[in-house]
C-alpha cells in the first residue's frame, strides 16, 4: 500500500530552498570573478538555511506499523504505532497573552513519551523539539492520523481550532 508523504512544513521549506539557491548562485559568481573572501562569506550565510532545508523539507508519511521521518528517502526516525504515546497539536506562538487566537503555526508532535502541559510549553519556546517528529497541521492530516491512531489528541495553545 503507497503512504501519501507530507512535507514538515512546505512554506518554511520552500523560502528557505530559494534563499540556498540564490546564496549558492551568488557565491559561485563572487568566485568566478576572483572574489573568495566575499564567495565564502554568501556560502556560510547559505548554511542554516540550508539546515531549514533539511528540517522542514524532511517528509513525514503515516504506515501500519507507525510515523515515519525521512529526508531525501533516507529514514531519520521512526516511531511504531505501539510505542507512540503522544500525539499533541500545540500552536508554535506561546507569548499571546492578548489575543488567544493568534497561536501561530499550528504543529503536531509525536512523542515516544508523555508530555505533560507544562513540558509541552517549554518545547514550543525551544522549538524545534528534540527527538520528536513534527509536522504541520492540517484537518487532512488529522483525519490520516486518526485512522491509525485511537487515543485522544493532546492539545496545547491551539485558539478556537476544533479538533
Amino acid at each position: 500500500m503507497s503512504t501519501k508523504k507530507h512535507l514538515v512544513n512546505n512554506v518554511m521549506f520552500i523560502f528557505a530552498a530559494i534563499y540556498v539557491v540564490i546564496l549558492v548562485a551568488l557565491s559561485v559568481t563572487l568566485f568566478v570573478i576572483e572574489r573568495p573572501i566575499s564567495a565564502a562569506v554568501f556560502l556560510a550565510l547559505a548554511v542554516p538555511f540550508a539546515l531549514l532545508v533539511f528540517r522542514y523539507g524532511s517528509t513525514v508519511s503515516f504506515t501500519e506499523e507507525g510515523v515515519v521521518l525521512r529526508f531525501c528517502g533516507i529514514e531519520r526516525k521512526k516511531i511504531r504505532w505501539k510505542d507512540l504515546k503522544d500525539v499533541c497539536v500545540c500552536g508554535a506562538r506561546v507569548m499571546n497573552r492578548l489575543n488567544k487566537e493568534r497561536c501561530g503555526t499550528i504543529y503536531f508532535i509525536f512523542s515516544e513519551k508523555h508530555i505533560p502541559e507544562n513540558k509541552l510549553f517549554d518545547m514550543m519556546l525551544k522549538w524545534p523539539p528534540k527527538g520528536k517528529i513534527y509536522l504541520k497541521f492540517t484537518k487532512d492530516r488529522l483525519l490520516e492520523i486518526q485512522m491509525h491512531w485511537q487515543k485522544p489528541v493532546q492539545k496545547f495553545n491551539i485558539g478556537s481550532l476544533d479538533i
